[in-house]
């Protein structure tokens, strides 16, 4: 169980889930599903003709340990990560970790130069804010990640500092990205059990005023939809469902959101309960800010009462029973919308806060077609289409990666899912 991303394959392998419930020792059991055939093949063995289980294989928490390592550390293992990559860890002190160059890595560039460029990486996590831009200016970091848009100016300094030179050349990276960020609700219990409820809510939060006035611009709004439409993925299905603009008033919005909580039993005799927010993020996040406007747009419009619960311990918070609505973070393990829709498939949830019958068909017919097929891109459009009209969520905005990074840095690409491959990078001198 030291792998927390486990999840992802004890359904989908045969014996992973007796092995994962029986609590066995990978160090002295095998999976009955797995087996290692010679020195460079392992052989799996399905419970069904999956047509993603090559793309979850990619995900880049699920690569092959050393067991001679697991044999050395132990349950110490998570920390002493041993692999095959271009980079390993040398030394991990508080927020700041050592890789050094791996001269047995196994790949080279075009030209048959071995990979990675670099000799070392200095990564420094849990940074934000003045701390970090800090970190920049004075040339002790090359590349400055996760910048929220209303920190840019206090990342590029004053005017001042510019014309006394003191400001590092460098350029601003901007990639749309596939990450979400979305409001899901416990379904299983409390208000939100009542379809009209969740409605009314969908109603009167705001992506477009979160993201221009909240967030100063950042993200794009999302409405109608929570897959990205990335790498050829557009879902006209959703044209079908009735959208916010069809609405000619802010005030006729919010009298049919109260009409919705007045059929679902709420009204001045029986009055709407106060409701838990969990926020996942810390008081001065991003996340806390966007959760703040939504607090103020159900008690403004609605009458509502939202408490909002901080925490960065996303376990914790699920499995809080008292949490009516999560605010969810999501970026896509691979490209495609799988791994989108898995998140409302019941059976991947732990613990369950959304089922619907029609829903886990859909997925379910979309992971068992043939692979880019026509069947298969119509029953995930079906799938996405009865997750909004459900309203299992509240899909907010999909964010933009912006990165600072010095101009000295070549090489440097960011994928939509955030990930970056340090192996290529270098350093030029200007």
């Amino acid at each position: 169980r030291l792998n927390q991303q486990s999840h992802l394959l004890t359904e989908l392998i045969e014996g992973a889930k007796s092995f994962y419930l029986q609590n066995k020792n990978p160090q002295e059991s095998t999976v009955s599903g797995i087996r290692v055939v010679d020195k460079y093949t392992v052989k799996i063995q399905l419970t069904g003709a999956y047509n993603h289980f090559l793309s979850i294989l990619s995900h880049n928490s699920l690569g092959v340990l050393s067991k001679s390592a697991a044999d050395y550390y132990g349950s110490g293992l998570p920390i002493h990560p041993i692999g095959t990559g271009a980079f390993y860890l040398n030394t991990r002190k508080s927020n700041k970790l050592l890789f050094l160059r791996n001269p047995d890595y196994w790949k080279r560039d075009q030209y048959g130069n071995q990979l990675p460029y670099l000799k070392e990486v200095l990564v420094y996590a849990g940074v934000f804010g003045s701390k970090e831009h800090k970190l920049f200016s004075t040339n002790l970091t090359d590349l400055l990640f996760d910048l929220p848009v209303n920190q840019l100016p206090s990342a590029f300094g004053t005017l001042q500092d510019a014309q006394k030179g003191k400001n590092p050349l460098h350029e601003v990276y901007i990639r749309p990205s596939s990450k979400i960020h979305y409001l899901y609700f416990n379904t299983t219990k409390g208000p939100f059990q009542e379809l009209l409820v969740r409605k009314a809510l969908s109603l009167v939060i705001d992506p477009v005023q979160i993201c221009t006035v909240d967030l100063n611009g950042e993200g794009s709004p999302m409405q109608g939809k929570f897959i990205p439409e990335r790498n050829g993925y557009r879902n006209e299905l959703l044209n079908e469902l009735p959208q916010k603009s069809a609405f000619t008033s802010e005030k006729e919005k919010i009298q049919l959101a109260k009409q919705y909580l007045i059929q679902a039993g709420y009204s001045p005799n029986n009055p709407f309960p106060v409701v838990n927010l969990a926020v996942r993020g810390g008081k001065n996040s991003v996340a806390a800010t966007w959760c703040g406007a939504v607090q103020k747009m159900l008690k403004n419009k609605l009458g509502i009462t939202a408490t909002l619960i901080y925490s960065t311990d996303i376990s914790k918070q699920l499995s809080n029973a008292k949490i009516d609505i999560w605010r969810g973070g999501w970026v896509g393990d691979y490209p495609g919308a799988e791994s989108y829709l898995r998140l409302f498939y019941s059976a991947a949830q732990n613990p369950i806060f959304f089922k619907n019958d029609a829903v886990d068909s859909y997925y379910l017919t979309s992971i068992f077609e043939r692979p880019q097929s026509a069947l298969q891109a119509l029953a995930q459009k079906l799938c996405e289409r009865e997750i909004i009209r459900n309203y299992a969520l509240i899909p907010i905005y999909t964010e933009d990666f912006f990165v600072l990074h010095k101009l000295q840095v070549r090489g440097f690409k960011l994928e939509e899912s955030g990930l970056v491959d340090f192996s290529k990078i270098y350093l030029k001198n200007l």
